[in-house]
């Protein structure tokens, strides 16, 4: 209704998000050397930090603007990594149990005024 024509704006947002994952590729298979492939779901230890960054983003959205609450949970999550680290607890499940928890602390608490349906 404002003269944005969604269509034209959905994929044109596909296309910039493809081509920035297709150089986050490159520069992970640089980075790594080779590709293996993994079982059991073991790939998704790549997606988790920055899945884990973006949904405290989304709950301290309603705090701060969405560029600063993202600098603020990628803090927080790089934060939490390194104090087990330091702590001694192994790298692997348990620091990843750890930020989950985090993540579904963060987002009851910032979801504990809001009345009604929770999306």
């Amino acid at each position: 209704m404002m003269g944005v024509d969604v269509t034209k704006a959905i994929i044109r947002g596909g296309l910039v998000g493809s081509v920035f994952i297709g150089l986050a590729s490159a520069i992970n298979e640089s980075y790594a050397g080779r590709v293996m492939p993994t079982t059991g779901l073991n790939s998704i230890a790549l997606i988790f930090i920055p899945l884990a960054v973006y949904l405290l983003a989304q709950a301290f959205e309603q705090i701060f603007n969405l560029t600063v609450a993202v600098i603020i949970s990628s803090v927080i999550v790089e934060s939490l990594f390194n104090i087990l680290t330091i702590l001694g607890v192994p790298s692997g499940t348990w620091q990843q149990v750890a930020v989950g928890a985090c993540v579904i602390v963060c987002g009851v608490l910032a979801q504990r005024h809001y009345k009604g349906v929770v999306k």
